[in-house]
């Protein structure tokens, strides 16, 4: 034991130290600081503490090495919603999902609000289990994904093409036709999240692409109206409205649309 933390039990440092030598480093630093001459006889018996006797008691019992494992990261779970039209069923697969490291946080029934639900529990994946999904349950799936989007994997029994082109359509990550439990879930809750991922990726970056092709077209625009009343060439315009961004610290969109505004103000 030294006081600069390192060296025990052998040049071991940090994580490195097992915890109840850490705990009997402190217990002696106490030892040091309450008695008036400090004790660093590790051999003195009598004068071991309850927390040193622990130590050494661990030691012997344990038949690993005495280098401590490096620490594992702890696997969060998944956050499970659970939508059932037979509710009370969620107590039964509740044991069986936290098995394969799924929470279920709610079961709800169909005909129940799964948006509030959603918004309430905030789950990582719904779990739907329906005979067939009829036009509510689609209609409320469009809802979820328009306003708090998820990965969603319904089990059913329909294996109609037509129903599972509109369950898609509403926003169902994976359509599973079998009941719930003749599946291992964990496998098809991974690639569910996976695919929602991937998913929701493509979209923003749709999105962003239609963002920047409509910001082009005002900006376009303004430009041809600067060149249409100040008589510049489309460089010169494009440059003096640059300008007028940078010296208002805005956007040249923003200052493309106040060039459209007013020139439609002036037409008036």
């Amino acid at each position: 034991e030294r006081a600069d933390g390192c060296g025990y039990p052998v040049g071991l440092l940090g994580d490195e130290i097992h915890p109840w030598a850490r705990i009997c480093a402190i217990a002696n630093m106490h030892d040091a600081l309450l008695r008036d001459r400090a004790t660093h006889d590790i051999a003195a018996g009598p004068s071991l503490g309850l927390a040193k006797v622990l130590f050494l008691q661990r030691l012997s019992a344990s038949s690993t090495s005495t280098r401590a494992e490096p620490r594992r990261p702890i696997a969060m779970s998944t956050r499970i919603l659970l939508v059932d039209t037979r509710p009370e069923r969620g107590q039964v697969l509740r044991p069986i999902l936290s098995e394969e490291g799924l929470d279920v946080v709610a079961c709800i029934g169909p005909e129940q609000d799964l948006l509030a639900a959603i918004r309430r529990h905030d789950p990582d994946v719904v779990l739907i289990d329906i005979d067939s999904p009829d036009r509510d349950t689609l209609e409320s799936l469009r809802t979820v994904q328009a306003n708090q989007p998820r990965a969603m994997v319904m089990f059913t029994q329909d294996d109609d093409g037509a129903s599972i082109r509109r369950a898609v359509e509403a926003g169902v990550t994976a359509y599973v036709v079998a009941g719930m439990e003749s599946h291992k879930f964990r496998p098809i809750v991974d690639a569910a999240m996976a695919q929602f991922t991937r998913y929701r990726a493509l979209e923003e970056e749709l999105q962003r692409a239609q963002t920047k092709l409509a910001e082009r077209k005002v900006i376009d625009r303004a430009k041809g109206i600067v060149m249409q009343q100040q008589g510049v060439s489309e460089p010169e315009a494009f440059k003096a409205m640059r300008t007028l961004a940078m010296r208002k610290n805005k956007k040249l969109v923003d200052i493309a649309e106040g060039v459209i505004a007013a020139a439609e103000l002036m037409r008036r």
